[in-house]
């Protein structure tokens, strides 16, 4: 099993300077079937379940004057992802691991509501379907010192997005008014 906790801060490069601030815990299991005596033929199958608190400072610029709107929001999910690579022994200490993945997601964003600011704005909760194949290679690098070991890896990959994330479904409007969903 793994477990593992993210946080990231996204400047976004607009005239106000907004930012978006993301914390995201995961947890997952992970089974690893060998194929060959010395496990060099090896596929993977991982599962797991993520939460995440983004908190989002919007500033945009009208005529003249910045406006701000603060807000909270939640995502969740579930994903699984599926691999099968092969480990070639190149020398003594350095590995080339040729590898080939699909990676399936299904996560939901909650309802967007900014709490405080000029202009508010108000997002439905919207879900989405993630699949990503995914080719790469592994060069690793392994050196003993006794009894313990260093082991570095540097890797390749190339993966394209199939899956229904970024739909333009996401339906908002400006909050305690009369006006109509957007899309």
């Amino acid at each position: 099993w793994y477990t593992g906790i993210v946080h990231n801060t996204f400047k976004f490069k607009d005239i106000g300077n907004s930012k978006e601030q993301m914390l995201q815990a995961k947890v997952g299991l992970l089974k690893s079937v060998p194929f060959d005596v010395n496990n060099s033929l090896n596929w993977t199958i991982s599962g797991d379940i993520f939460v995440g608190r983004n908190t989002m400072h919007r500033k945009f610029l009208v005529v003249d004057e910045i406006f701000n709107a603060k807000s909270r929001y939640y995502t969740y999910g579930i994903g699984v992802k599926n691999e099968i690579g092969k480990e070639f022994r190149l020398s003594e200490g350095f590995t080339l691991r040729p590898y080939a993945a699909l990676k399936l997601e299904y996560g939901r964003v909650s309802k967007i509501r900014e709490k405080s600011g000029e202009v508010r704005l108000e997002v439905k909760h919207n879900d989405y379907f993630s699949a990503r194949p995914e080719i790469g290679a592994e060069l690793g690098f392994k050196h003993y010192f006794g009894m313990k070991a260093l082991r570095t890896t540097l890797g390749v990959a190339y993966e394209n997005e199939l899956g229904r994330v970024a739909n333009g479904k996401n339906k908002a409007r400006v909050a305690h008014t009369d006006a109509d969903w957007l899309t």
